[in-house]
Parts: structure tokens; C-alpha cells; sequence
């Protein structure tokens, strides 16, 4: 691809992104999942970050995509989607990138993010690795996320989608709980820690952060039905 092609298409994708693409995913996100986002402060003064998200629903790229808007987020997504008729195309446009299914494309997944953080981009991430829609606790993370942070010393930022109860008259259009997408603090691992302790350290306060806010979304329904 021409050097004036290649921007071109990188202005379109910009276009697509921020004018239609998120703006669109906002409104839908609201008025059919009934979406609220908390703790936008977390990411008003952040460069480079890893962001993670529990994976309880098919949408829940775009509602991170929402959530951080204004900046770019590059998902990172099995290499399969990207075959699907139209999502495969929108996952281009959203300049996601396949996380390899041989060592080679592992690499390449590695190589591809570590340059986006070293930009101070913000990268997607998954850790659970497998979507199980509205689950109610988390999976067990894998470190491929808290290595990169680790590797490239940017923070992780957690994210938790819970579920709270609909209310009203809405009950009648929505069986399914509305969510509720939490943003913690950035989480910074300790200096004079190696890379693969950096790592650990990371991936288990995540985990904790991450579980503690789905419990007091729990407790906070039951005494919501309960009242």
C-alpha cells in the first residue's frame, strides 16, 4: 500500500472510530443494556495503559470503548473474528489486532502491543480469555495482559461489568439485568520488583480489585430487592 493510501484509510478509521462507530455504540449500549459507566476520573490523566475487563457479554469491547472515549483503545481479538462476515470488517476499522494462533503470531501480537504502550496507547485486553455471558464471578486469569504492563512499566487499569436489577415499567422490555461498567484506579506494581514479579503482583490486585467490586454490586442488589 502507497504511502498516501495508508493515510487515507488511517484518517477513514479515525473517522469511522470517533464520529461513528463509538457514538453509535454509546446509544445503543445505554438504551438497550441500559449501560452506566463509573470512575471516568481514572482515565482523565492516563498515557499508556493496559486495560482489562471481566468478558461477560459480546459487546463488552464497545462498552470499553465508550467508557475510555475521546481515546483510542486497540482490542486484542482472536484471529478467527477477523473472518466473519462484517464484524471481521468493523474489527479493522476499530484497528483491533489478532493474538496468533502459532508462536509466530504470538510475536507478533507481543511485538504489535509493546510498540502501542512504548506510544503511550491504550491496549484491550481480556484476561479471562473466554466469554461467559453475564457471569456473576471471575474466571481465572491468564498473564499475557500483566506481562506486557509489566514488560513495558504502564499500568493496568481494571474494569468490571456488573449487573444491577431494571427497574419499572422496564422490566416488561428487558429480561436480562442492565450493566454497570466500574473503572478502578490504576494499578502500579512496587519499584524494585522484577519483571515477572511485576507481573504477579499485578495480575493478583487485579483480580482482587476486580472481585471485590462484583461482590459489593452483589450485596448492594440484594438489599435492593430485598428493600
Amino acid at each position: 500500500m502507497r504511502k498516501g493510501q495508508k493515510l487515507i484509510l488511517q484518517g477513514f478509521r479515525r473517522f469511522f472510530y470517533y464520529v461513528v462507530a463509538v457514538p453509535i455504540l454509546a446509544i445503543l449500549c445505554r438504551v438497550v443494556f441500559g449501560l452506566e459507566i463509573r470512575g471516568r476520573e481514572h482515565l482523565s490523566s492516563l498515557k499508556g495503559a493496559v486495560l482489562i475487563c471481566n468478558h461477560v457479554h459480546y459487546l463488552d469491547s464497545a462498552m470499553v470503548a465508550v467508557a475510555a472515549w475521546g481515546r483510542h483503545v486497540t482490542f486484542a481479538t482472536l484471529d478467527q473474528n477477523f473472518k466473519l462476515p462484517i464484524v471481521g470488517w468493523l474489527l479493522k476499522q476499530f484497528g483491533c489486532i489478532p493474538v496468533g494462533t502459532s508462536l509466530k503470531g504470538t510475536k507478533l501480537f507481543l511485538e504489535q502491543s509493546e510498540q502501542l504502550l512504548r506510544e503511550e496507547k491504550l491496549v484491550g485486553i481480556f484476561p479471562e480469555g473466554n466469554l461467559q455471558e453475564y457471569h456473576s464471578s471471575l474466571q481465572k486469569f491468564q498473564r499475557g495482559a500483566f506481562l506486557l504492563a509489566a514488560k513495558t512499566e504502564v499500568p493496568v487499569v481494571p474494569m468490571t461489568i456488573t449487573q444491577r436489577p431494571v427497574q419499572w415499567y422496564r422490566k416488561f422490555f428487558h429480561r436480562k439485568p442492565f450493566l454497570t461498567l466500574q473503572i478502578g484506579a490504576p494499578l502500579i506494581a512496587p519499584e524494585g520488583m522484577g519483571e515477572r514479579e511485576r507481573a504477579q503482583f499485578l495480575q493478583e490486585k487485579a483480580y482482587k480489585e476486580m472481585s471485590i467490586q462484583l461482590e459489593i454490586m452483589k450485596r448492594a442488589n440484594f438489599m435492593e430487592v430485598k428493600a
